[in-house]
């Protein structure tokens, strides 16, 4: 069995529904597989719009309109007008649901985070319900399977983690022989109680790759709007190309720094070694990326990749050197502030720290960590606590990176042709990813020295 992976892109317009139905069609000659569908572009979003306004004693039917008619524009374009009524009546159904526990909220004034993920739950729900009753114009005997019956989670509404090893007996007694194609709405799952809860951030693809590793699937397809993960972003760097096949943790490195794909929510499937397919559901017929356990490829570097809006918190101070725990009190205090760090630099001296973050978290950084040391900043034991933003990182990733000679001169010697300054640096023992801090303003130039000498083999650089 094949898992395929449906994001919201490729339901953003009826027609796109329809396109997408063809596609699965088309998989489904090749043999069984689960659909693992997002919901309908924007339906997510309304439904939280609709629960905040009741909460606050508003009216919400046009909002719920709104959702309801999205999926009826699905029904009247993909099924037969003799179905559309019993489709539609079940949407309707759906709705009802969604409306009697609005009337809840409404009428206590709270919507617990339980409640919050009952509610999107539904809406998910519709997306996969309307597709798979398309789908069945073409394919009869497909199934839309509960998720809640698949997947067990723990009680943490809004970002549930998933209990793989009572999910995984579950999913291999539902897909046991299974020679048919089903579709089932992702992002959901259930506590052991049976409540509906959401995975989060790319739960979509979560769910998926839970299901894949799962069952054992031949093969995880993620089906998005690139043919493939590439060399480099297309739209600084002209000449990017596909990356034919990369290894799990080139992957791994190049999604973590500005990919588009979710790391995390791909891991179940990477750790019980199920090939990833990144396809592009514009351009069915182009194979994309294979991700496998094994880097295959004859080839040094696997891509580059840059992540924007990053700034650099730096402490330093003759009073660090040969202090036990400070980097200890450091990444604490960041982590009590929800700040996460992306990038570490430390000289050798201990006389500084600097970390990556997210520009958008400098400032309660700097706030959090001057508190943390106010005794040594007081006493001059540290200089100051200061950030710099307007940076982007750099990633030079290659899984045959490792132990190759006059690796850092290459990459430092082109950087400095293109007059790109270095502000920091940061590999991993690992050594397959060189990271680089730099000024934001020359990142696209950056990206395009690099590629043009590292991955096309250009000499000059240009």
């Amino acid at each position: 069995m094949i898992i395929h992976a449906l994001g919201r892109s490729a339901l953003a317009s009826p027609d796109r529904v329809q396109a997408s139905i063809a596609l699965i069609v088309e998989e489904a000659r090749r043999g069984p597989l689960l659909l693992v569908l997002s919901p309908l572009p924007g339906v997510p979003e309304r439904l939280s719009l609709a629960a905040d306004t009741v909460l606050d004693g508003g009216a919400v039917e046009p909002i719920l309109r709104e959702v309801e008619e999205s999926h009826f524009a699905v029904v009247r374009d993909t099924v037969d007008i003799k179905r559309q009524s019993g489709v539609i009546a079940g949407v309707r159904h759906r709705m009802n649901q969604i409306e009697d526990v609005l009337g809840g909220v409404g009428l206590l004034r709270e919507l617990s985070p339980r409640t919050a993920d009952m509610v999107a739950a539904h809406g998910r729900w519709l997306a996969a319900y309307v597709f798979s009753e398309g789908l069945k114009e073409h394919l009869p005997d497909v199934r839309l399977l509960d998720p809640r019956d698949l997947i067990v989670t723990d009680d943490r509404y809004g970002s549930a983690h998933v209990r793989f090893a009572e999910s995984r007996e579950r999913i291999r007694k539902a897909l046991s022989g299974a020679s048919f194609c089903a579709v089932v709405p992702g992002s959901i799952g259930a506590t052991a109680g049976g409540n509906a809860t959401t995975l989060g951030r790319s739960g979509g693809k979560l769910s998926a790759s839970v299901l894949a590793a799962a069952a054992g699937a031949a093969e995880l397809v993620v089906w998005t709007e690139s043919d493939g993960i590439l060399t480099a972003d297309p739209k600084r760097v002209a000449a990017a190309r596909p990356i034919e096949r990369m290894s799990y943790v080139e992957a791994t490195e190049i999604m973590h720094f500005g990919g588009f794909l979710y790391p995390p929510a791909l891991i179940p499937a990477m750790k019980h070694r199920v090939p990833i397919r990144v396809r592009n559901g514009s351009n069915p017929d182009f194979a994309g990326t294979l991700i496998s356990a094994q880097c295959v490829e004859d080839r040094r570097f696997a891509g580059i990749s840059v992540m924007d809006d990053v700034a650099l918190l730096l402490i330093q101070g003759s009073g660090m050197v040969g202090v036990t725990g400070v980097a200890m009190r450091l990444f604490g205090a960041l982590a009590r502030a929800g700040v996460n760090v992306i990038l570490i630099s430390q000289a050798s001296s201990e006389h500084s720290i600097c970390v990556g973050i997210l520009a958008a978290d400098s400032v309660r950084a700097q706030d959090a960590v001057t508190e943390e040391f106010k005794i040594e900043l007081d006493e001059g034991l540290i200089d100051d606590v200061t950030f710099e933003d307007r940076l982007s990182i750099v990633a030079v990733v290659g899984e045959r990176m490792k132990r190759t000679m006059g690796l850092a001169a290459i990459i430092f010697g082109t950087l400095g042709d293109a007059d790109v300054n270095v502000k920091a640096i940061a590999q991993g023992s690992s050594e397959l990813n060189v990271s680089i801090v730099i000024d934001a303003a020359d990142s696209s130039r950056a990206l395009e020295a690099l590629h043009a000498r590292l991955i096309e083999n250009r000499e000059d650089g240009r």
